[in-house]
């Protein structure tokens, strides 16, 4: 195989969108898919099959179907992963469980708030009880 045609090939498949015709959880009874090639506007639709066996670990992070009119395989990759055979993960589509760290940071910070809440309300009511307090003790004299 010369390596423009491997450069052609590799190029083609980079730059191919398919859609599978089915939902998401029915991938295995799926049979056909929309497909889109960068260097087409049009859209086909071609027919697609399972993997064989010996394919089914060509793609790192997704499902591998066969393109049966393109002859090629084609990676249908899990969320947050990307790439021809769904090698690269995107970071800004994984969400990351908040650490303990920020858990125990935002407990403190509500504490906080909190308390001094409650000592500000305490000491809005707590002046005018004085204020009563003192013209009684004004009255008395």
């Amino acid at each position: 195989m010369n390596s423009s045609y491997s450069l052609q090939l590799f190029q083609t498949v980079l730059s191919t969108t398919v859609v599978p015709l089915c939902g998401s959880n029915e991938t295995d009874a799926c049979t056909t898919a929309l497909v889109q090639t960068d260097s087409s506007s049009r859209v086909a639709q071609v027919g697609i099959t399972r993997c064989r066996s010996e394919m089914q670990n060509f793609c790192f992070n997704g499902h591998c179907m066969y393109l049966v009119d393109l002859d090629q395989h084609y990676c249908k990759c899990d969320m947050g992963y990307s790439g021809v055979r769904c090698g690269h993960l995107n970071v800004d589509l994984v969400q990351q469980p908040l650490s303990k760290e920020y858990i125990v940071l935002a407990v403190l910070l509500s504490l906080f708030f909190l308390a001094s809440t409650s000592v500000a309300i305490y000491y809005i009511y707590r002046r005018p009880l004085f204020v009563f307090q003192l013209k009684l003790k004004e009255q008395e004299a």
